[in-house]
């Protein structure tokens, strides 16, 4: 963790692994695992000695990289609603859902006993509910577009979406977006699976979803990723919470790719907002 200001604990928390931090430490935590580095001075509760593994007023401290992120600029979060529409009026006139699982899989029909695997082409639906509804996305002949009017639903014990090929899954929304299970890709990469939202989607990733892939919304009404769920990937619209045991993990093999959008356009997946804070850890109970 390296950060340019304050860190301050509570609640007898326990950090392990290193801290690098331009201010000082007040510490009241129980366990504190990892090298320390403080531009400043180290305070504890019952010592001001500090363990062996804190180094306060450390001359060689370099925070370079918190001073060139202090310098960066959000990104314009436009909408991507032109594409959205696009793809809902394109997909719902001429797709490829005739004589595949796409039918079985718009009426429900999918289940453990029947599984359902969606191949190559472009498909449309006035929902994609997945709810107990194992499918499998197989892209070794070519990308896979779906799009939908409706939301984006997977939750149900049965419900986990596997991606094999090395080609996309892309999934156009225009409405909400539940993930409460797990997507999943070959080698669990990051960049096969993207589902983009429109400026009145929300995200929900709850529970204990594990998603390897994309959220792309920029413009969107809200992402939330709650419970002890997992991204594996990126996320791009106005996220307001990251709570309980989840994380965001950025997948590097991200850097440079692009959304499929209808003429281009879109931000960028190499950004990173870091401000400068105090920062305040506490026991989560």
């Amino acid at each position: 963790m390296t950060v340019a200001g304050d860190v301050y604990t509570k609640g007898g928390v326990d950090i392990y692994g290193d801290i690098i931090a331009g201010g000082g430490l007040d510490w009241q935590g129980n366990t504190l695992d990892g090298e320390v580095y403080l531009g400043d001075g180290f305070s504890a509760k019952k010592s001001n000695t500090p363990p062996s593994n804190v180094h306060p007023h450390y001359s060689s401290l370099d925070l370079s990289a918190v001073s060139e992120a202090a310098d960066l600029v959000p990104p314009e979060l436009t909408p991507i609603d032109p594409t959205i529409t696009a793809r809902i009026d394109a997909y719902s006139d001429s797709n490829d859902n005739a004589g595949t699982d796409a039918v079985d899989l718009a009426n429900g029909q999918c289940t453990t006993a029947n599984p359902c695997t969606i191949t190559a082409g472009t498909y449309y639906f006035d929902k994609l509910d997945l709810h107990n509804t194992p499918v499998t996305f197989d892209t070794r002949d070519g990308p896979i577009r779906i799009a939908t009017a409706g939301d984006v639903t997977s939750n149900g014990g049965n419900t986990d979406i596997d991606v094999i090929g090395s080609n996309r899954v892309h999934i156009y929304t225009g409405g909400d977006v539940t993930i409460k299970t797990t997507w999943d890709s070959e080698g669990s990469r990051g960049d096969q699976i993207w589902i983009y939202g429109s400026s009145s989607s929300t995200v929900d990733i709850k529970g204990t979803a594990e998603f390897y892939g994309v959220i792309y919304a920029p413009g969107n009404q809200d992402i939330q990723v709650a419970g002890s769920s997992n991204v594996y990937g990126a996320l791009v619209g106005s996220v307001s919470k990251v709570a309980g045991n989840s994380a965001v993990h950025y997948d590097f093999v991200l850097k440079n790719q692009d959304p499929d959008l209808v003429g281009g356009g879109g931000v960028p997946l190499t950004y990173l907002h870091i401000s400068h804070n105090e920062i305040t850890v506490e026991n989560a109970d």
